[in-house]
């Protein structure tokens, strides 16, 4: 296990500012994930950590030790990619030890060392098949077999699980979770999937164009996000989100009325400014049906077992959505009437800034 520390780091291909100053500290045996959309620098920012892209400005330390002058080799770290990368000549037990044979290990000693975490990965019985013999599933076990024989520091995920289907990805999930708990190992994941930073991070670290935007547990992030757009990146379906306007404090409850009148009362630890124009969000969960309460249109129901999804127009056409249990009976073109739970209302700037 190591620790991994980022400081200032930056990454420029000219005039483009891919990352800029990225201060992180990963805690030995922590599972990191990185999360953000597509070009927000989060594989750059894993590259660098690995030695095969140099930064432009800052430093990374692994367990104290400065490592940007350190080839990839020299930093005790295995990366498993979005492509499985497998030599389609050689069987899996081969592909496995091939780090192991370069650096010059002993047969028996590579043979016992695959066998061992071919038991771990449950691959025993696919030692001498080929790659094009493997589903996408066994493939991507076999190459993090590869990266475990070599019982690095760190490991490192590049999006390893976007190439499968579904169901596939949920079981490879659960399998490197299990991993990371046999292995007690330093782990860092990129994805662009917040399912996968919420189910698998101890900590997630939020990107965005390039800076981070957030850090914390998974539930740190969903109930306390500090800007807009993390509120609406973690948690799926989304944060719903409406124009206010801010007309009164009274008793610790900020009063803000929305684009059709309608006002509520939402608590806040102190009072912003009457006239004050702010954004209010809410998530699917916590708007509940209520009779006599607002009226919601519903436009879309969508039932998926475990939970039921309306869409529709709410508050002078504003469009959210609802999560409700998946035996509520409800049907498009049907209006309802609904409320807040106040006390998990969420109140932005117009920047994007949580205030309350």
């Amino acid at each position: 296990m190591s620790t991994i520390s980022l400081r200032k780091l930056q990454k420029s291909y000219g005039a483009a500012h891919v990352l800029r100053d990225i201060d992180l500290e990963v805690e030995d045996g922590a599972f990191v994930v990185f999360v953000g959309p597509s070009g927000c620098g989060k594989s750059t920012l894993l590259r660098m950590i690995s030695g095969l892209d140099t930064p432009s400005g800052g430093e990374i330390f692994i367990d104290g030790n400065l490592v940007n002058d350190v080839d990839p080799k020299g930093r005790g770290i295995a990366m498993v990619f979005q492509s499985y990368a497998l030599y389609p000549h050689m069987t899996v037990a081969e592909n496995m030890g091939f780090g192991l044979k370069i650096e010059g290990r002993p047969k028996e000693e590579i043979q016992a060392t695959v066998g061992k975490v071919a038991q771990t990965l449950q691959l025993e019985p696919l030692l001498k098949r080929m790659p094009r013999d493997l589903s996408g599933g066994q493939r991507q076990r076999v190459a993090i077999g590869r990266a475990i024989v070599r019982d690095p520091n760190v490991f490192l995920f590049d999006e390893p699980l976007s190439n499968l289907d579904a169901e596939l990805r949920i079981e490879m999930r659960q399998e490197i979770a299990r991993l990371h708990k046999q292995l007690d190992a330093t782990m860092i994941y990129v994805t662009h999937d917040q399912v996968e930073a919420m189910t698998l991070a101890d900590k997630i670290v939020v990107l965005r164009a390039g800076r981070v935007e957030q850090v914390g547990n998974p539930i740190e992030l969903y109930e306390n996000p500090a800007n807009e757009f993390v509120a609406g990146f973690i948690g799926s379906p989304k944060m719903n989100m409406f124009d206010v306007t801010v007309t009164d404090f009274v008793d610790g409850n900020t009063t803000v009325a929305f684009a059709d009148g309608t006002q509520i009362a939402i608590p806040t630890a102190s009072s912003p400014s009457s006239g004050d124009r702010l954004r209010c969000g809410i998530r699917p969960e916590h708007i509940s049906p209520q009779k006599g309460g607002t009226p919601f249109a519903v436009e879309v129901v969508e039932r998926l077992g475990h939970g039921t999804y309306l869409y529709g127009g709410f508050l002078g056409g504003e469009k959210i959505c609802l999560s409700l249990p998946q035996d509520y009976a409800a049907a498009a073109d049907e209006t309802i009437g609904v409320a807040f739970d106040r006390d998990k209302a969420r109140l932005f700037d117009q920047d994007g800034k949580r205030v309350y």
